[in-house]
């Protein structure tokens, strides 16, 4: 093949997955195309390939990414290696078009057949291409793909497992999944070993990090939250589904029944005592403006404790302050609560989408959440009903001493 024709396909397969390919497809981008194609070149080298034969691998490389164009429609099903009917209706007619020959065409096509999930390589090109499309596994940066990877698998929908599950998931597939060639067992098989044992490491650690975080919210030792675990693990099945979401709606609802009902109560303060203000200054305290006399001190009472009546009133209402965003480390940790607009506002759909997911496919995030939501939204109420408490009762004291006063001015005046 001549550097021309490569360089024709490398062009056309570039521009189609760059600007054609959903962006959902998060993984298998043009990143994942060239480094396919670079292990291709580097298993080539090491096995000792002819050119034609590299030929065929590399084609079949700089095409395998067109799969990907109707991810949206295909969903979960193909996700892990491609549409091949895809493949074939984009990559053919342009590899007719360059005067590529039709064994050529079927021999590529073979090879991406043959190396669908779950890999079944029945020849030497075939093994070079498996071990090449799995290649990020012997990686240094073989994490940060595989977190592209779980990414793209929970925005189509391929599982619905949280990241705890997917640590033990990915182990799992790490530990069945093998190299066919032998550079594959000698080179990559190692480093596939190393990135086990890190993985491992690092489920380890986020189970520590959990089980901490739950003994200092709850306040329990390690064999209560040994007894704890092992009492909800027994109850787990026994508890009715339905009974739960019972109790998470009916409480909601009656928080935000209560919420409304503060607000309604504040607003009403709010107004009436703006009413009484503009009563008091504009017909009493106007006109008087100049005059210091004792009988205004009533009229003064009163518009005093309006005005502080307004402000706790107004108080209960303010919103408050939000960061807007969440990392991912606190995701990841199970800190974020994402069912409350001013956590998230400020975090891009993408971000927000992987969150979200990573929250409702973990049964425990997602409890932990709504709980949260309903606990800070109580402590919410609270600081409204306080405010509006405060509100009332100077309303109160302030009307009977306005009023008190002015019997008392009336009998001095008399």
């Amino acid at each position: 093949m001549e550097n021309s024709f490569l360089s024709k396909i490398e062009v056309f397969a570039t521009e189609f997955i760059t600007n054609k390919n959903p962006e959902s497809i998060v993984y298998h981008d043009i990143s994942f195309t060239h480094r396919l194609v670079s292990a291709i070149k580097v298993i080539s080298e090491k096995e000792d390939v002819s050119e034609k034969e590299k030929e065929l691998l590399l084609v079949a490389a700089w095409i395998y990414g067109l799969g990907y164009y109707d991810a949206e429609s295909f969903g979960s099903k193909n996700i892990i290696s491609g549409c091949i009917k895809c493949t074939i209706r984009i990559g053919k007619p342009f590899l007719e078009e360059v005067n590529y020959l039709q064994e050529h065409i079927d021999a590529v096509y073979t090879i991406l057949e043959n190396t669908k999930h779950p890999l079944n390589p029945t020849n030497k090109l075939e093994q070079i291409f498996a071990d090449a499309l799995y290649y990020d596994f012997a990686r240094e940066k073989g994490k940060k793909y595989l977190k592209k990877m779980y990414q793209e698998l929970l925005i189509f929908h391929a599982i619905s497992i949280g990241k705890k599950k997917w640590n033990d998931e990915l182990i799992k597939l790490l530990e069945n999944h093998t190299y066919f060639t032998a550079y594959g067992k000698s080179a990559l098989e190692p480093k596939k070993h190393s990135l086990i044992k890190e993985i491992k490491k690092e489920a380890k650690a986020l189970i520590s990090i959990q089980n901490t975080a739950l003994k200092k919210e709850l306040e329990i030792s390690d064999r209560e939250l040994k007894n704890l675990k092992e009492s909800l693990s027994e109850t787990n099945n026994s508890v009715d589904i339905r009974t739960i979401q019972t109790l998470f709606r009916n409480t909601s609802r009656n928080h935000y029944t209560l919420n409304q009902m503060v607000d309604r109560k504040a607003n009403i303060m709010i107004s009436i005592n703006a009413i009484i203000n503009s009563i008091v200054i504009g017909g009493i305290l106007g006109p008087s403006a100049t005059i210091i006399d004792i009988s205004l001190l009533p009229a003064f009472v009163l518009v005093t404790a309006s005005s502080l009546s307004i402000f706790y009133a107004i108080l209960a209402v303010k919103p408050d302050r939000t960061h807007g965003e969440f990392t991912e480390e606190e995701i990841r940790n199970k800190q974020g609560n994402l069912l409350y607009f001013g956590n998230f506002y400020n975090m891009s759909y993408r971000d927000y989408e992987w969150a979200m997911l990573e929250m409702i496919t973990d049964k425990d995030y997602l409890y932990s959440s709504l709980i949260r939501d309903i606990y800070y939204l109580g402590e919410r109420i609270q600081k409204k009903h306080s405010n509006i408490r405060k509100s009332l009762m100077i309303f109160l004291v302030g009307t009977a001493l306005s009023g008190f006063g002015f019997l008392l001015v009336k009998l001095i005046v008399e």
